[in-house]
């Protein structure tokens, strides 16, 4: 039986064969993402986080898409949220990002994705009172045109993956931007800041040698590299073998 984190109310989904934990409530709301290990029969925190805490919402996959829609839920500013996020698993790359709000917010309510759309049903509203509506969100995939699709920020897949002893990673910004490039454990914790400051409109490639910020040696096992901005934020991730 996997080990769960000790968190109650969370949202549980499922895709490409992975379960993935969305928030949940321990000494206050989340915002933390978990991946199950099967392996080790364990959930794993991943270096992403939803863009806003929260517990007793609902999380729906989009077969089509490989998204998971996480849905309403309450957190300590907010007794019945509105707000909808996506989360999306692109071969190791992690992205949130918000879609349209749900007219009325709602807590412990049921979802289902059916037909292209998402039907929000059910719940309790900020009042405590049981919600009867029924809402839908349509949503729009343009997977099929999303090679065509120009970005500021681009972080690229580390070579060589896996690696041993070193890697290179590289990034492509369009403007001047403050960028901050960090490499993180399995388990969440930060090994070693790669970049840190303002950069201006280029290129750039960042080696990293298996060390942590203490100059020590990390062991073998999967890492993830996160480039953040004030505007952007995107992670993937790569294996060491010693």
């Amino acid at each position: 039986v996997p080990q769960t984190p000790l968190i109650y109310d969370a949202m549980i989904s499922k895709i490409n064969g992975d379960t993935y934990l969305f928030g949940g409530a321990d000494n206050g709301v989340l915002d933390r993402i978990y991946i199950l290990d099967e392996p080790l029969g364990e959930f794993v925190e991943l270096p992403v986080s939803l863009n806003v805490p929260r517990a007793g919402g609902k999380s729906v996959t989009n077969p089509n898409t490989n998204e998971i829609y996480i849905i309403g839920g309450y957190n300590e500013n907010n007794y019945a949220m509105n707000i909808v996020e996506s989360f999306k698993d692109s071969n190791g790359t992690y992205l949130i990002s918000f879609l349209p709000f749900l007219n009325i917010g709602r807590y412990y309510l049921s979802s289902v994705f059916y037909n292209s759309k998402v039907y929000v049903f059910g719940g309790f509203d900020y009042r405590g009172y049981v919600e009867n509506s029924i809402e839908t969100l349509e949503i729009v995939s343009d997977v099929e045109n999303e090679s065509n699709i120009s970005y500021d920020f681009n972080l690229f897949q580390n070579y060589p993956n896996p690696f041993n002893p070193s890697t290179t990673i590289t990034f492509n910004i369009k403007s001047q931007s403050n960028i901050s490039l960090v490499i993180f454990n399995i388990t969440g914790k930060k090994v070693v800041t790669l970049a840190d400051g303002e950069f201006p409109a280029g290129t750039y490639s960042h080696t990293w040698d298996g060390l942590n910020s203490s100059g020590e040696p990390v062991s073998s096992g999967v890492y993830y590299y996160r480039l953040i901005s004030n505007e952007f934020i995107q992670t993937k991730k790569m294996l060491l073998l010693r």
